[in-house]
């Protein structure tokens, strides 16, 4: 997620690019004095601001967490048995530069994987990071490279 600026900012504050790097835009709308933001494809979605980040909540009331910088830290369903997927980041280097890296995710039912990332440099002498290892609650490895 990301803000636009000038003119396209005041129309449309927000816009947030999903899975397959479509674009959504969301203006702006008020309503009993309250400002919320829609999307204007007419999908049904409606973006929120809180205190920690944002919320992008769709047609079936399911939630989308979203940090202040734009990283995704969750998901709540609406479902009969509700449940949500948290998403943890640490700071790595690259090219020196602090970049957020996921380094666990937890489900609904409280099950942790821990992902291991590295820094490599390839024969370029580029640097990378690298997903080495991902490991269960229990210390299994369910993938390793």
């Amino acid at each position: 997620m990301y803000g636009l600026t000038g003119t396209s900012q005041k129309l449309y504050p927000y816009v947030y690019e999903d899975g397959d790097g479509t674009e959504h835009y969301f203006y702006a709308k008020t309503e009993n004095n309250s400002t919320k933001y829609y999307d204007e494809d007419g999908l049904g979605l409606e973006l929120k601001t809180t205190s920690n980040g944002f919320q992008i909540i769709d047609k079936n009331k399911n939630i989308t967490l979203f940090d202040s910088k734009g990283n995704i830290v969750g998901q709540k369903n609406n479902q009969k048995t509700a449940s949500e997927i948290k998403i943890l980041y640490s700071t790595m280097q690259l090219n020196k530069k602090d970049v957020p890296v996921i380094s666990k995710i937890v489900d609904g039912a409280g099950h942790t994987i821990t992902l291991n990332t590295e820094n490599v440099i390839d024969e370029n002498g580029i640097e990378h990071l690298l997903l080495k290892s991902m490991v269960d609650e229990k210390g299994n490895n369910i993938s390793s490279i």
